[in-house]
């Protein structure tokens, strides 16, 4: 028995762990939202191309541990350069190099093991278990989440306020007008793109203005993520870690919660018992909504309706399994070194809807919008239009590229105002036609829910500029109680229900979040609120202490380190860093991390990278955080929850 054990513990496993471990990592996080046979093909040809190269090591070197080592080195390069180009985007010169420098270190590697006698043997053992280690967290969550109830009765069954209001439904009126709540995902303020690329975009803004909307120049989202944000503004509240009471973890992720949210929301709620019939148009973006009275999903035979009743049932006229379902094949491709043909991939298959980039999509949710206005019923009308964010793919007449444009592209700027022409021409032609096809003035917001990523990285959290384009036009609005030029989206429905429908809501206080981790779909909920103040460390760490880039007495840089007060603003000076502390190590790194100060909660090193490091903590919690600058004064800060990524 001994000896099977020890023979079996000698097998070469991890090639195939190290295959499935990004696999169902992606997976694991995207829960619900990709199609499970596409899982099935990835997993089945990843593992078939293991298996064909752990076979060509073994008949190269007839040695199947050598084999196994080749093989895992090489599934390392390929499953990690998609990571490191993503990470590496903004700079092109490290892009031109990644290539042929992980090729490289890869045929090094592979010499060394060659060259290598018995090591591998040695370490089989290791590798086995470590892989399966990292296999197996991601692999449990898929698990729990697949004998626990399906994505879809989830979907239906999340519904804190058990929102399904069976109503008699009314006409419209001037009392009941047709309201639409129309998102353009990722669409600035006229001032951020005048600021950051000089583009004009006041025409668009004015030709609104015109034809009686208000335009709310000042306006902020309250999120820097379409989840977080059209969860509050259609829930009318502030999204916070509180949200995490709401849901079992173990039977849903925080992404299926949020999207639910948006489905079946407060401000439908509402509405129902006045007799409005709620009509939410999906983006492929988005789940079914459980309360609507009709989901509209787009197919390539044209549009297809479904109530939240057909979809609790799993019946109707779509093949509903599908209508959230997306292609999984773009989003592993895309972490991979066959990056550039993902989009080759991001397509549908027989019965399918169109998957959310899909241009069909963006012509579909118009037209649908037009149409609304002919309907005699009072109407509440969700859509979530995902232009102008990426991929840009129109030109200024509508005309598609033809092709992928990148985000290191010289020309990405004005190919993106180029689709922005059009997107703004499409959408006054929306407006005008709902506006003749009207019998009474209809209620229109048309609104941004969080900035423009054109040229910006999301950092080491959540974060893309806040001000967004925000425009209402609002039958008799000429004193509206709530409307101003800073009003943000979580007040939206606020000042509508106040103002049309005897409301007595409260507005919420100003405010921003912002979420660590580049906006990971299973870490959303991980956030804290956005200062002003220019502080360094925003939502990495600064639960203890605050970083800032500071002036000495003699003009030269420092770090200025304070503490936080009981609200999270800035308290009395702890500590600074000078230029003194950091020269030593100005274009010379030490060869092993170096603490430089060690004060109090925080310490500062220097980094074999060149880099310099902040590990602030612990707090009351035990929690620590590490935030890495690259200079004195700072202007790349990124950093990580310690025992975190």
């Amino acid at each position: 028995m001994i000896s099977h054990v020890r023979k079996a513990a000698g097998w070469v496993l991890y090639p195939w762990l190290l295959t499935l471990y990004p696999i169902i990592y992606l997976y694991s996080i995207n829960l619900g939202l990709v199609r499970e046979d596409d899982i099935i093909e990835v997993v089945l040809t990843t593992a078939a191309l293991t298996t064909a190269a752990v076979f060509m090591g073994y008949f190269l070197t007839r040695d199947l541990h050598k084999a196994g080592a080749i093989t895992g080195m090489i599934t390392l390069v390929v499953l990690t350069y998609g990571h490191l180009y993503n990470t590496l985007e903004s700079s092109r010169l490290a892009q031109t190099l990644l290539l042929p420098a992980m090729g490289i270190l890869a045929l090094i590697a592979v010499v060394m093991i060659l060259r290598s006698k018995g090591l591998w043997q040695q370490l089989t053992l290791y590798l086995n278990v470590i892989f399966a280690v990292l296999l197996f967290m991601p692999l449990l969550k898929v698990i729990q989440f697949h004998t626990d109830p399906s994505p879809a009765d989830i979907t239906a069954q999340v519904n804190p306020l058990e929102r399904v209001v069976k109503t008699p439904k009314v006409t419209n009126s001037p009392d009941r007008p047709d309201i639409y709540y129309i998102i353009l995902d990722a669409y600035s303020s006229n001032s951020l793109w005048m600021q950051d690329y000089g583009y004009d975009n006041s025409p668009f803004t004015a030709a609104l203005e015109e034809r009686g909307f208000f335009v709310a120049y000042d306006s902020e989202a309250n999120y820097g993520a379409t989840m977080l944000s059209m969860s509050s503004s259609l829930n009318m509240r502030y999204i916070t870690p509180d949200d995490r009471n709401n849901f079992d973890p173990e039977k849903m992720t925080e992404h299926l919660y949020l999207r639910s949210l948006i489905a079946n929301n407060e401000v439908a709620d509402e509405l129902k018992p006045l007799g409005y019939s709620y009509i939410y148009i999906m983006s492929g973006f988005l789940v079914p909504s459980a309360m609507a009275d009709v989901n509209v999903a787009f197919y390539p035979d044209g549009a297809e309706y479904f109530s939240g009743d057909e979809f609790n049932a799993g019946e109707g006229g779509a093949n509903i399994s599908w209508t959230y379902k997306q292609p999984f094949w773009p989003f592993f491709l895309k972490t991979t070194m066959l990056r550039s043909v993902a989009s080759h991939f991001d397509t549908q298959k027989s019965g399918e809807p169109y998957p959310i980039f899909a241009p069909e999509v963006f012509h579909a949710t118009l037209d649908e919008l037009e149409r609304i206005s002919e309907m005699e019923e009072a109407t509440f009308t969700l859509a979530h239009i995902v232009k102008p964010h990426w991929p840009i793919q129109f030109d200024r007449e509508g005309n598609l590229l033809g092709f992928e444009v990148e985000n290191n592209d010289p020309r990405r700027a004005e190919y993106f105002f180029n689709e922005l022409t059009y997107l703004n021409s499409r959408v006054l032609d929306l407006v005008d036609n709902i506006l003749a096809a009207s019998d009474v003035p209809p209620i229109i917001i048309i609104q941004g829910d969080h900035g423009s990523d054109l040229g910006h990285e999301s950092g080491p959290y959540c974060l893309y500029d806040f001000e967004i384009l925000n425009a209402f036009y609002l039958p008799h609005g000429e004193n509206i109680d709530g409307l101003h030029t800073a009003i943000q989206p979580v007040n939206s429905f606020r000042m509508i229900f106040n103002n049309y429908f005897a409301g007595e809501y409260p507005y919420l206080p100003a405010a921003q979040y912002i979420t660590p981790n580049k906006c990971l779909y299973d870490d959303l909920l991980t956030m804290g609120p956005y200062y002003e103040d220019d502080r360094l460390n925003a939502a990495l760490g600064d639960h203890i202490l605050i970083l800032y880039n500071g002036v000495g007495k003699d003009s030269s840089p420092e770090f200025h380190l304070y503490s936080v007060t009981e609200d999270g603003y800035k308290g009395e000076h702890l500590y600074t860093i000078t230029c003194a502390d950091i020269a030593p190590y100005i274009g010379a790194p030490p060869t092993q991390n170096t603490i430089i100060v060690r004060e109090g909660a925080m310490a500062f090193s220097a980094l074999t990278s060149g880099e310099f490091q902040f590990n602030i903590g612990p707090d009351a919690q035990g929690r620590e955080w590490a935030v890495v600058v690259d200079a004195l004064p700072a202007e790349s800060v990124h950093g990580y929850q310690v025992g975190t990524q």
